[in-house]
């Protein structure tokens, strides 16, 4: 065991991540947050936990790209 996730769930983790970047902060769906994220989730930037949090700081994120007229995040 050398403490590596097993390849099947290596590729998973990848197919969530890139739900997480393609769906989330590339499209702006922030509901795909409630499938991914779970109600206890706390990121240490985050004031508000889980789902809420992550769309909170994405709607910001996105919002202030938004004002300051800055390019898409794939840029």
């Amino acid at each position: 065991m050398n403490g590596l996730p097993a390849p099947d769930a290596t590729v998973a983790l990848k197919a969530l991540a890139r739900r997480w970047y393609e769906e989330i902060w590339k499209e702006a769906r922030l509901e795909i947050a409630d499938e991914i994220f779970a109600a206890d989730y706390v990121h240490p930037r985050q004031a508000v936990p889980g789902p809420a949090g992550v769309k909170t700081h994405v709607a910001l994120a996105l919002g202030c790209q938004l004002q300051t007229g800055a390019g898409p995040l794939d840029r």
